[in-house]
């Protein structure tokens, strides 16, 4: 999805070279650096994570409707996990 996001803002001028990589398959180490950068350089991840949090809070939203229990609190936990786990 960042990526997805990047090719779509970038200027084609810039979001060519990347499609290029794509289409050919051409996913060597500096390729995927390449798309990597490409995708934060053009705010993929930042708006990817916005994403999460909207998710994030649309779903504890549906969760405040159930009483506390050890499956709801699980789920919480999971949603948080989800979100701010590193690679």
């Amino acid at each position: 999805l960042p990526l997805i996001y990047a090719l779509k803002t970038a200027p084609e001028a810039q979001s060519a070279p990347m499609m290029a990589i794509i289409q050919n398959q051409d996913f060597t180490p500096e390729n995927i650096k390449l798309l990597t950068d490409f995708a934060k350089e053009h705010h993929g991840i930042d708006y990817v994570y916005t994403q999460m949090q909207e998710i994030k809070a649309k779903t504890i939203g549906l969760l405040e409707q159930f009483p506390e229990s050890e499956t709801k609190t699980a789920m919480m936990k999971m949603i948080d996990y989800i979100i701010e786990r590193e690679k």
